[in-house]
C-alpha cells in the first residue's frame, strides 16, 4: 500500500489523466444523432416544398473539407435559424427536431479553432432551397462524422 507522499502523487496523476481523457472525448466534432435529426426532417421536405419557399446559403462538404469546417458550421447554423423563422411563419409543424438541429450546430461550430479569413463568407455561398440545404447538411455531417466518430 502506498503512502505518504507517493500516494498523493499517484491520485493527483489519476485525476490529470482523467481529466485529460474527458476533455480529449468532449471536444471531438463527432454528431451522429445530429445527422439522423437531419435525415428525419429530409423525409419530411416533400411535404414542406409547396409551403415552404424560401432560399438559403447553402455550404457543401467540399466548403467544410478546404480547412473552414467552423466557417461552414457556423453558416448551416445561421441559416438553419432562418429556416426556423420561415417554419413558424407558414405554421408547419413541430419544430422541436430543427431547434435541436440548430443548437447542436451550434455547440459542433464551437468546437473548430481555425482562421476565418481564408474561407468563404455565408453570403457568397449558393441559394438553395429547404431540400437541397438539408441535403447539404446531411453530407457535411456525414463527412465530419467519418473523421472524428
Amino acid at each position: 500500500m502506498l503512502r505518504g507522499r507517493l500516494a498523493l502523487a499517484s491520485v493527483y496523476l489519476f485525476f490529470v489523466c482523467l481529466l485529460g481523457l474527458m476533455h480529449q472525448s468532449a471536444a471531438r466534432a463527432c454528431s451522429p444523432d445530429t445527422l439522423t435529426k437531419v435525415r428525419n426532417l429530409i423525409t419530411e421536405t416533400p411535404a414542406m416544398k409547396e409551403k415552404l419557399n424560401c432560399s438559403l446559403y447553402t455550404p457543401t462538404a467540399q466548403d467544410y473539407k478546404q480547412t473552414c469546417p467552423k466557417s461552414t458550421l457556423k453558416c448551416f447554423t445561421n441559416e438553419t435559424k432562418v429556416l426556423i423563422e420561415e417554419w413558424v411563419a407558414i405554421n408547419f409543424g413541430p419544430i422541436s427536431t430543427l431547434r435541436k438541429v440548430h443548437r447542436n450546430l451550434q455547440i459542433l461550430s464551437a468546437k473548430f479553432n481555425q482562421p476565418e479569413s481564408e474561407c468563404r463568407q455565408c453570403e457568397f455561398l449558393n441559394e438553395k432551397n429547404a431540400e437541397e440545404f438539408l441535403e447539404q447538411l446531411a453530407v457535411t455531417l456525414q463527412t465530419m462524422n467519418s473523421e472524428y466518430c
